[in-house]
């Protein structure tokens, strides 16, 4: 029974080790980075988009808002499938 509950406490730190090394390794992804900076970047331009989409006087349309929300969200799944396989 103690060399179970040695056993168990081994594997428990190894998992917490895994976890913190994952952590600290995404980050050096330069496709984290691309995704970070893109949705920073990409999120005010999304809330003017559909600010617009809802103004009379505006060219965007609400089929334009939501094929730009569309294409976002591609995006955004492909950069991440992308650093998944970083």
């Amino acid at each position: 029974m103690k060399l179970e509950q040695s056993d168990l406490e081994k594997l428990a730190q190894l998992r917490a080790k895994k976890r913190v090394d994952s952590w600290s390794e995404q980050f050096k992804s330069p496709w984290t980075w691309l995704s970070i900076l893109l949705g920073f970047a990409g999120l005010p331009i999304l809330i003017m988009v559909w600010a617009g989409a809802f103004d009379p006087n505006s060219l965007i349309d609400l089929r334009g808002a939501i094929g730009v929300t569309l294409l976002a969200g591609t995006i955004a799944t492909l950069l991440w499938l992308a650093q998944k396989a970083w």
